[in-house]
């Protein structure tokens, strides 16, 4: 006689140990139901298995994203814990295929299609690049493919974001580098008034424990803060961390207490560095991660150590160079969605 539940048991370990890539796509779906029934999902629907995000980039390495003013879109990885400069120099030379004493251990890899010159600003949010447009539209672009090790696949957008003629004079994300808060989707923007500006992409919607995608959503404008009309660079630093460049050189840190809700509190401005010159583009990339380009194409990279507290303590305060990159229109960094968040 046949046990049925063996039979059961047997069919079920099957499903579940198969691998993740023969979800890839309907036709591997309706190969697999085929072949065992319908596939295994869980109570909110989705398939088990399905890894449909790449995983994140370790904490110490940084994917940089850098649009050429030929339109390509190029991604390196900075590994910050790498060796140290040659003794005697404060210079770290670019070379892709050596990491012996290279700061940029990987790349340049060439992602997506042609045309990434034309935005007026790039940022990365949620694993997603970010575009404002000459029409002062914010769009978005979803990466498609794992990311490691040779690059997505391609960029596939734009989407559809929100439209805002006066308030995209600086566009920064938010996100948290202390807890799992990527998935608020807050992006600030600086009108030409030094007024601040506080958005929400409210993507990723969770009703009774389980996960739903809807790319619609937005929350505000809301104004938050005003008075930045001294900084010539504002960008983000992470938990609600706000830095602005003035003309001078000097780098002030300020902290928006209510960043995951829109609300006003905050921790007034203090100068943190005094001598930032020469200075073309500059962005974070959390924990204290700076990287100021200059108008060469230069990068230099800077850790803030008092970041959370804006206290004045920092590692590479002189900056530590990296090769250019040439020809560049844009950089900045990729800022990943944690594994898990996606449904």
């Amino acid at each position: 006689m046949i046990d049925v539940w063996k039979v059961r048991l047997t069919a079920l370990s099957i499903a579940v140990f198969l691998p993740a890539s023969i979800f890839a796509g309907d036709a591997s779906v309706k190969q697999l139901t085929n072949k065992l029934g319908p596939p295994l999902r869980d109570k909110c629907g989705n398939l088990i298995g399905v890894n449909k995000i790449s995983s994140p980039p370790s904490p110490e390495d940084v994917w940089i994203y850098t649009a050429l003013q030929d339109g390509t879109l190029q991604r390196r990885i900075h590994q910050t814990r790498a060796k140290e400069p040659v003794p005697g120099t404060n210079d770290v030379p670019f070379s892709p295929a050596d990491t012996g004493n290279k700061i940029f251990a990987i790349g340049p890899l060439t992602e997506g299609r042609p045309g990434w010159n034309t935005f007026q600003h790039l940022f990365s949010l949620n694993g997603r690049i970010y575009a404002v447009t000459k029409a002062h539209e914010l769009v978005w672009y979803q990466g498609e493919g794992s990311g490691k090790p040779d690059g997505f696949k391609r960029w596939a957008g734009p989407n559809a974001g929100i439209s805002d003629r006066d308030r995209f004079k600086f566009v920064f994300p938010m996100g948290s580098y202390t807890q799992n808060a990527w998935m608020l989707g807050v992006i600030y923007a600086v009108d030409d008034n030094g007024d601040l500006w506080w958005y929400r992409h409210r993507f990723i919607e969770v009703k009774d424990g389980c996960k739903k995608i809807d790319d619609t959503r937005w929350d505000g404008p809301r104004k938050v803060k005003s008075d930045l009309t001294k900084y010539v660079q504002v960008f983000s630093g992470g938990d609600g961390v706000i830095y602005g460049l003035d003309q001078k050189g000097i780098l002030y840190w300020q902290k928006h207490q209510n960043w995951s809700t829109g609300e006003t509190l905050w921790e007034e401005p203090r100068p943190v560095h005094a001598d930032l010159r020469d200075v073309a583009q500059i962005f974070g990339a959390g924990n204290g991660i700076i990287y100021k380009v200059d108008i060469q194409g230069y990068l230099t990279f800077y850790r803030h150590v008092g970041w959370r507290d804006g206290s004045d303590q920092w590692e590479y305060k002189e900056g530590l160079h990296i090769d250019g990159v040439p020809e560049l229109h844009t950089a900045f960094a990729y800022i990943p969605l944690p594994s898990g968040f996606y449904p």
